[in-house]
């Protein structure tokens, strides 16, 4: 969006592993992930102004399922109920 003038970004995540990684000031490394953090990090810096805040997953369901749609993957399945153990 920044190519469209866009200068300030705020995003949301339901991953609070991601958020941390990205707005920590000394986040821990991750090796496996740290290309793509950089690359994330790159991007945000890209912006004036640029956030990005943790939104609890049971509040996130709606953009969950816009997203899954997106990438052309059916709804999540509901959840099994749990069973008494006798």
């Amino acid at each position: 969006m920044r190519a469209r003038g866009a200068t300030a970004v705020l995003a949301y995540s339901d991953n609070s592993i991601l958020v941390e990684q990205l707005t920590a000031a000394d986040p821990k490394p991750i090796a496996r992930l740290t290309p793509l953090f950089d690359d994330a990090r790159a991007l945000l810096g890209a912006f004036d102004e640029a956030s990005v805040q943790w939104i609890p997953q049971r509040r996130n369901a709606e953009a969950d399922a816009l997203a899954r749609a997106a990438l052309g993957f059916g709804p999540k399945p509901a959840p099994k109920p749990w069973k008494k153990r006798r």
